[in-house]
């Protein structure tokens, strides 16, 4: 029996995993870690995408109500005067809300990190120590 040998079934008597098990159990243990980051990424930037597509429906429908008091105006414009008070009004509330709707879907929109940004800068940080940089 080699040297080898002997060091390593005294380290399966003692219970220490050898190098390579060592190795692999923190290698294993490593890319673990790193799918539980892949699938939280992922599922924010679902969420991130769900947000953006409910803000710029909202702004559809809004910019669509606008129109539709646009042309209620238009119409009652041809007819008593009393009544162009409360649908420019609507018009105007409605045409507001799609802009703010707007405003608030773009900057969702600007603000969302990219995808696997956090799993791929970990990936980095890990590469660099393995090198030795800090």
């Amino acid at each position: 029996m080699s040297e080898a040998d002997a060091s390593s079934a005294e380290a399966a008597r003692s219970g220490r995993p050898g190098p390579v098990r060592g190795l692999l159990a923190a290698s294993i243990e490593a890319a673990a870690t790193r799918l539980e980051l892949v699938t939280v990424e992922v599922e924010l930037h679902l969420l991130e995408t769900v947000r953006v597509v409910l803000w710029a429906l909202a702004a559809m429908l809004c910019a669509l109500a606008a129109l539709a008091f646009a042309l209620v105006t238009l119409i009652a414009a041809l007819w008593d005067t009393h009544r162009m008070l409360g649908l420019v009004t609507g018009a105007l509330s409605f045409a507001v809300l799609t802009v703010v709707c707007t405003l608030l879907g773009a900057r969702a929109f600007r603000n969302r990190p990219g995808l696997l940004s956090g799993t791929l800068a970990e990936l980095d940080a890990d590469h660099r120590r393995t090198r030795g940089a800090p």
